[in-house]
């Protein structure tokens, strides 16, 4: 492990060779559930855009966000990442 500013040798080649061996998946931040619609309509779009241009993509895994609540319980901090997954896959 390099300490400080040392440098690390990065092989390009080692790591697209690397990428091509495993799967490339996609994990978007998904819209805050206090997000007005018009929000997700705009991720939606950008997502769509950036995800055309991949050249190689084998899944998009669209999480949920979950925290836990000063009083233990979880509190879901994402909405809509359900409405999200399936809006992705079917364009």
């Amino acid at each position: 492990m390099p300490a400080g500013n040392a440098t690390v040798d990065f092989d390009q080649g080692r790591f697209t060779s690397a990428l091509l061996r495993r799967p490339l998946v996609f994990e978007p931040k998904p819209v805050s559930r206090n997000a007005p619609p018009s929000v997700f309509e705009e991720t939606v779009t950008d997502l769509t855009s950036i995800l055309r241009g991949a050249a190689r993509l084998d899944a998009v895994l669209v999480p949920e966000i979950i925290r836990e609540s000063h009083k233990g319980r979880p509190t879901y901090e994402t909405g809509r990442s359900r409405a999200l997954a399936r809006t992705l896959a079917g364009k």
